[in-house]
């Protein structure tokens, strides 16, 4: 029929490259719920500090800022000795990218 198609709705957008920052959110969500801190406000708090480390100028030692859960803050993790391998985070972040591709 001419005209039938009028009524279907256009295609799904593809994924955007802000979306997997929600994705990335994932881990320390469930890292803060699971320690019964309030996930929200440490996330948010968290990604206060990694904005911080890449916009504002001699402030990037924060790209190393991560959660402390037993007291509910965030901290400098460098300075407490978590450090988390690049060699870890390489495979997410291509797998990442793949999937939201």
């Amino acid at each position: 029929m001419p005209g039938s198609n009028t009524f279907l709705s256009p295609p799904p957008a593809p994924p955007t490259l802000c979306a997997p920052s929600s994705r990335t959110q994932v881990i320390p969500k469930t890292l803060s719920v699971n320690a019964a801190q309030d996930a929200t406000d440490l996330v948010a708090a968290l990604r206060a500090e990694h904005f911080k480390a890449q916009t504002v100028a001699g402030e990037e030692e924060r790209k190393f800022m991560g959660l402390d859960l037993l007291a509910g803050t965030v901290r400098d993790n460098l300075a407490f000795g978590v450090v988390e391998p690049a060699i870890s985070k390489v495979p997410i972040c291509v797998s990442l990218h793949a999937f939201t591709c």
